[in-house]
């Protein structure tokens, strides 16, 4: 992959859930970088130019929401989707641009980056 493959961030504490959405977006050409927590997540957008962020609802540090928006204050244009097992309506979070509701799949990740303008390197 070259130096124009976008890269996102998958933030789950669960390591198989991180490991497995990283592994469907390599499949639809996008690098990927994973955190385990909200605190790693923020450490992270600071030090790379991710074009899109999954993050999950329940972290062990914080709740998506507050992490959400901690990235917000930090990188308002930076896309945030929210990735839960939970539908939209419980969580009731309005600071995400989008929300996938698990299991994801590997089409379900390419709606979403097409949705928020990150370009796929495979014909998915």
């Amino acid at each position: 992959m070259d130096s124009d493959t976008p890269q996102v961030l998958v933030v789950d504490d669960d390591p198989t859930a991180r490991d497995v959405s990283m592994r469907m977006l390599k499949r639809l050409g996008v690098l990927s970088a994973g955190a385990h927590d909200g605190e790693a997540a923020f450490q992270l957008v600071k030090a790379v130019p991710f074009a899109a962020v999954f993050l999950d609802w329940e972290l062990p540090d914080s709740p998506g929401n507050v992490v959400a928006q901690r990235l917000r204050e930090l990188k308002p244009e930076l896309p945030i989707i929210g990735l839960s097992g939970y539908s939209p309506e419980d969580t009731n979070s309005t600071v995400f641009d989008l929300y996938l509701t698990k299991p994801v799949t590997t089409k379900d990740f390419a709606r979403a980056l097409k949705l928020v303008h990150v370009p796929l390197n495979s014909p998915f």
